[in-house]
C-alpha cells in the first residue's frame, strides 16, 4: 500500500511537470508565430536614431504608432480650451503621447472643489492658477515639449482671432460656457481646425456609456441636444464638431445654480472618473487622428 501511494503521487508529480511543459511548449509557438507573422511597418520596426532612441520614455508608444506618428505627434501643435476635470486629463495624456506644443487657456484659479476630478488641483496649489500648474505638471512629463500658458477666460469674441493666428493642428474644447464654446466651434469650422468637444459629464457616472461621435449623431446628451440646436439656429452649422458625450441620463437632483458670471449659469455634481474619461476620448481622437492619420468620427 505505501508503495502504491508514492507510486501514485510520483505520477501526480510527472503529470504536473508534462503540463507545465506543454504550457511553455505553447507559450514559445504563440510568440514565434506572432514574430514570424509581424509585418514590416513603423509600428513595430525599432530604427536606430529615432526619437524613441534619443528620449527612452517614448519607446513604448514608438511600438504603436511608428516613428513616422511620433515625428507627427512632435510636431503638431493643440489648443485646449479649459484645463478642468476634463481639459487637464487630455492635455496630459496629449503630452504623454509626445505632443510637440501644447496651448493650455483657462483663467480660472484652483478651488478646493476641484480636488474631487481635476489634475491641477492638490491642496498645495490652491487658488493658483490651472493653467500655471498645469504648465509646471507637462513640463515635468517632457521638457522639451513647449507649453504656452494663457490664463485667461474665452470671450466669444476672441474665438476667431484665437484659432485663425494660432497654426493649431487639433481644437479640444473643454468648457462649458455655452456661448463662448458655441463661437469657438464655429471658429475652428471657419479656419478648417479639426476640433473634439466634450459635452455633459455632469450629473452621470456609467463610463459604459461614454461615445464619440460627430455632433449630428449625438443622442441621450440633453447638452449635446441643446450645443446641436444652438449650432445650427445661430451659425446655420449642422456637423464637422467632433462630440465627446454620454448616452446616460443626468440625475437632475444633482444641480446647483450659479451666479451667471462667465456664461456659466449652473453646474452639475460630478465624481472623480467622469470628467477625467472624457478628457481621455477626447485625447484619444486628437492621438489616433494626429499620430496614425486615421479619421476617428
Amino acid at each position: 500500500a505505501v508503495v502504491a501511494a508514492g507510486a501514485a503521487g510520483l505520477y501526480v508529480l510527472y503529470r504536473k511537470w508534462c503540463d507545465y511543459c506543454e504550457e511553455q511548449e505553447d507559450a514559445v509557438a504563440v510568440e514565434s508565430y506572432y514574430v514570424s507573422n509581424a509585418k514590416d511597418t513603423p509600428s513595430n520596426r525599432k530604427v536606430a536614431g529615432t526619437i524613441a532612441d534619443a528620449d527612452p520614455w517614448l519607446e513604448r508608444s514608438q511600438l504603436l504608432i511608428g516613428t513616422d506618428g511620433l515625428r507627427r505627434m512632435a510636431e503638431a501643435s493643440v489648443l485646449v480650451v479649459g484645463v478642468g476635470g476634463v481639459g487637464s486629463f487630455a492635455a496630459e495624456l496629449l503630452v504623454r503621447a509626445g505632443l510637440g506644443k501644447i496651448t493650455l487657456l483657462d483663467g480660472d484659479t484652483v478651488d478646493p472643489t476641484n480636488r474631487n476630478r481635476q489634475l491641477p488641483a492638490l491642496r498645495s496649489t490652491e487658488h493658483q492658477l490651472k493653467v500655471v500648474v498645469m504648465q509646471r505638471r507637462l513640463k515635468d512629463i517632457n521638457p522639451a515639449a513647449e507649453v504656452v500658458a494663457l490664463p485667461m477666460f474665452l470671450d466669444c469674441d476672441d474665438c476667431d482671432e484665437l484659432v485663425a493666428r494660432g497654426g493649431y493642428d487639433y481644437v479640444v474644447d473643454c468648457i462649458d460656457a455655452l456661448q463662448p464654446k458655441l463661437f469657438l466651434m464655429r471658429a475652428a469650422l471657419k479656419h478648417r481646425v479639426p476640433i473634439i468637444s466634450s459635452m455633459g459629464a455632469g450629473g452621470k457616472m456609467d463610463p459604459a456609456q461614454v461615445r464619440v461621435s460627430d455632433i449630428s449623431e449625438t443622442f441621450m446628451d440633453p447638452f449635446a441636444t441643446f450645443i446641436r440646436r444652438r449650432l445650427r439656429k445661430q451659425f446655420g452649422i449642422i456637423s464637422g464638431v467632433g462630440a465627446v458625450f454620454s448616452t446616460e441620463k443626468p440625475d437632475r437632483n444633482a444641480i446647483k445654480m450659479t451666479d451667471g458670471s462667465n456664461y456659466k449659469k449652473s453646474s452639475y455634481g460630478t465624481i472623480s472618473h467622469m470628467p477625467g474619461l472624457f478628457g481621455l476620448h477626447a485625447a484619444s481622437v486628437v492621438i489616433r487622428e494626429v499620430g496614425t492619420k486615421r479619421k476617428v468620427h
